[in-house]
C-alpha cells in the first residue's frame, strides 16, 4: 500500500482523482496485477481510496499518517503467519465468523447512510452477472463486499485480519459449485445484510450473518465429504 501512497503524492493527486487502471499500476509499481488489486482493497479498507466496480479506483484521502501506513507492514505479517502452516479450513472459517460479526455490529453503530454507497455498487455488480454464468468475478465481488462491510466497523487491524483470512479462503470459494440455486440464495442473503445496515437493525443483521456464514461452512463441508474425482 505504501507504493500507492507514494504514487498519489508524486502525481499530486487530489481527492476524487482517478488512479491508473490495475494493469498500468502493476507496470508502474513493478508488481503483478493480483498484488495491486489486493493493495487497492487494503487501501480502501483504510480509507485511502474508493474502488468502484467497473469504474476504477479514486483517491478518497490524501492525509494518511505514518502510523496508518504501518498497517501495511502489519498486513504482510498477518499474511506470513497464515501462510506458514496448512491451517485447518474450519479454524479459518471460525475466525472469519468472529471477526465479521464484531465488525458488523460496530458498522451498524457507526455507519452513515452515504457510507453504504460502495456496498450497494458492489451488490449491483454482483447482481449484474447472469445467474447461470459461473464467473470468478462473482467470488471477487463477494470478497470485496465483505471487506467493505467490515471497513465500516472502524477497526483497520481487524479488517486486515479478515482480508488475510479471505485470501486464504479464496481458492476454496472459487471451487464451490456456484449453481443457480446457490447464486440466488447468496444474492438474497447479501441483500438482507445490506438492508439490516440501512435499518440499523442489529438483531436482523446478526441472524442474517449467521445464516450466511453457516451456508459457506456447510458448502465447504459437503465439498470435503465428497471423494475427489478419479482420473480416467
Amino acid at each position: 500500500m505504501g507504493q500507492i501512497v507514494d504514487l498519489i503524492e508524486q502525481r499530486e493527486l487530489q481527492v476524487g482523482d482517478q488512479l491508473p487502471p490495475i494493469r498500468e499500476l502493476a507496470g508502474l509499481l513493478g508488481q503483478n496485477a493480483t498484488a495491486v488489486r489486493d493493495a487497492l482493497l487494503q487501501s480502501q479498507a483504510l480509507g485511502l481510496v474508493r474502488v468502484l466496480p467497473r469504474a476504477g479506483a479514486f483517491v478518497q484521502n490524501t492525509s494518511l499518517k505514518t502510523d496508518e501506513l504501518r498497517l501495511d507492514s502489519l498486513a504482510a505479517d498477518f499474511g506470513s503467519v497464515l501462510s506458514t502452516d496448512d491451517h485447518n479450513l474450519f479454524h479459518l472459517l471460525d475466525a472469519r465468523r468472529l471477526i465479521e460479526m464484531e465488525l458488523g455490529m460496530r458498522a451498524i453503530e457507526r455507519r452513515e447512510m452515504e457510507d453504504l454507497l460502495p456496498l450497494r455498487q458492489t451488490l449491483e455488480a454482483m447482481n449484474g452477472i447472469p445467474v447461470q454464468q459461473r464467473s470468478s468475478n462473482y467470488v471477487e465481488f463477494d470478497i470485496q463486499f465483505h471487506l467493505q462491510l467490515g471497513s465500516l466497523g472502524g477497526n483497520p487491524v481487524l479488517v486486515l485480519l479478515l482480508e488475510s483470512i479471505l485470501q486464504r479462503l479464496r481458492p476454496c470459494l472459487q471451487r464451490l459449485s456456484w449453481n443457480e440455486q446457490r447464486r440466488r440464495e447468496t444474492d438474497r442473503m447479501h441483500a438482507e445484510l445490506y438492508q439490516a445496515l440501512v435499518d440499523a437493525d442489529q438483531e436482523t443483521f446478526c441472524e442474517g450473518m449467521r445464516r450466511h456464514q453457516s451456508a459457506a461452512y456447510d458448502s465447504l463441508l459437503l465439498q470435503i465429504q465428497a471423494p475427489p474425482p478419479i482420473s480416467e
